[in-house]
């Protein structure tokens, strides 16, 4: 019987999807922390747009718009950045979520060798059994006629 061989290779797959679980976590946990930074971007300019436009409508120093202008003019560059990590991240998330599905498939794959290969073995274990009861049987009945 192969089940031996299988449940090792069975362990091994278990073990490469308990990797890839882990990776797939951290990559989302990643992705949130991102996403996270990106958000409180925005925020923050929503917020500087919203003091640059009611400084511009009042009467404020040359100075104090400038400030503000090369502020909004910082956090959309940062914000830009932060963007690409995102879709960054956002593909590493689905890169190790691809990963961790098929670590799924493989374990299932296992999983089912096994069931597979017991079925067999116990369909053979039952044949030979009735092979020896049917052998008990006849040597029963051969030492009954004589």
């Amino acid at each position: 019987m192969a089940t031996s061989s299988y449940t090792k290779i069975l362990q091994v797959r278990e073990h490469e999807k308990t990797d890839a679980y882990k990776m797939y976590k951290k990559a989302v946990d990643s992705f949130e922390e991102i996403g996270m930074e990106l958000f409180h971007l925005l925020k923050k300019k929503e917020e500087a747009e919203r003091e640059y436009h009611s400084t511009l409508s009042g009467s404020a120093p040359i100075a104090t718009i400038t400030f503000q202008h090369s502020y909004l003019e910082r956090l959309k560059h940062q914000i830009e950045h932060v963007q690409i990590a995102v879709n960054n991240a956002r593909a590493e998330m689905e890169k190790q979520q691809g990963k961790l599905t098929n670590a799924h498939m493989e374990v299932k794959k296992m999983e089912q060798l096994i069931h597979n290969d017991f079925i067999v073995y116990h369909q053979k274990l039952t044949k030979q059994e009735n092979e020896q009861m049917d052998e008990i049987s006849i040597r029963q009945y051969v030492n009954g006629n004589r």
